[in-house]
């Protein structure tokens, strides 16, 4: 059965704010969630960290799913 709930998280190369922003999710007393951390762009380094983090929380039984996105600019589109 899958989650009702998804709480979908982006980041840019924030990977202290991102795992505090888990652990808050993970010590609440629903869990019946699923968690989406987009990492829109980040540095490779960055998005390492991020990936790490991820997969720690995955290890304690947190559904969550990490994209990254590869992006070469944000600049406006014309």
């Amino acid at each position: 059965m899958s989650s009702q709930i998804s709480a979908i998280l982006p980041t840019y190369n924030r990977p202290k704010l991102l795992e505090s922003c888990l652990l808050s999710l993970y010590e609440q007393t629903f869990k019946d969630f699923e968690v989406i951390v987009v990492d829109d762009g980040s540095n490779d380094y960055e998005a390492n960290f991020n990936k790490m983090i991820c997969e720690l929380y995955k290890e304690r039984d947190l559904k969550v799913t990490y994209i990254k996105l590869h992006k070469i600019s944000g600049t406006v589109s014309i």
